[in-house]
């Protein structure tokens, strides 16, 4: 009979631990699912550089010329 009331004592508390374990991942589930994500954006934006001029030599040549592409 003691040995009997023991195993179900033992039974309901591994009983309760499962239940707790349940509760927590759900909690954990709901909270995930819930709260705001900061994903990456799925829109980019290109920018272009400035135009940095022309390297003109002492006599008036043009050594380098930059032109927007």
């Amino acid at each position: 009979m003691v040995d009997d009331n023991n195993k179900k004592s033992k039974i309901l508390l591994l009983f309760i631990f499962i239940v707790i374990g349940f509760l927590i991942f759900l909690s954990t589930m709901f909270y995930t699912a819930v709260k705001p994500r900061d994903l990456p954006s799925l829109y980019t934006s290109d920018s272009t550089n400035a135009e940095r001029g022309s390297i003109i030599s002492a006599d008036g040549f043009h050594l380098a010329i930059t032109k927007k592409v």
